[in-house]
């Protein structure tokens, strides 16, 4: 938990930093943690730093929390899995991470965008200012083509990429 405290202090000293520092700043933040994470070559920290600063509907503590998870347990047989890849930029940080081994990256998405909700669903958090739960039906819909591209562009497997296209149910644990 410290290693977050001292993230969250220097996400906040980065986002508090002059504009014309924030660049440097946030490289800076990001290299700190990365190397609390693991001791990574020059090239890896640099692809991992870049990759970071590309994601999209996860925030940088999250893609740190994620690298972490993922050192931590990356001798543990077993493969990862992904669900609600969107763009695909969550899963190219994942893919990269476990390139170098065995490991499968099983992703789930319905590539239809969210499902339309059910009574029991509440909006929380109106992220797209739509002012109603049900219109965000179909919304965060992305082509399972650029998430495929996105792995592509860092040479990730295609035979350890098992994308199972749909929304998750009983069926699905069934074709793990």
């Amino acid at each position: 938990m410290i290693f977050f405290k001292k993230l969250i202090k220097r996400y906040v000293s980065y986002v508090n930093s002059k504009d014309n520092k924030k660049e440097i700043a946030l490289d800076e933040i990001i290299t700190q943690n990365l190397n609390e994470i693991s001791d990574f070559e020059e090239k890896k920290l640099d692809d991992l730093k870049n990759l970071l600063k590309d994601l999209i509907g996860t925030s940088l503590v999250e893609g740190l929390k994620i690298l972490d998870s993922l050192n931590k347990t990356l001798k543990i047989d077993g493969d990862v899995c992904e669900f609600g890849v969107a763009q695909g930029k969550t899963s190219k940080l994942i893919a990269y991470f476990i390139k170098e081994t065995s490991k499968n990256l099983y992703l789930f998405d319905s590539f239809q965008g969210l499902p339309k909700p059910s009574e029991k669903d509440k909006l929380k958090n109106d992220i797209f200012n739509l002012g109603n739960i049900k219109r965000y039906e179909g919304k965060m819909s992305h082509s399972e083509n650029k998430v495929i591209n996105e792995l592509r562009s860092i040479n990730f497997n295609n035979e350890n990429i098992i994308i199972n296209k749909g929304f998750f149910s009983e069926v699905s644990k069934n074709n793990m």
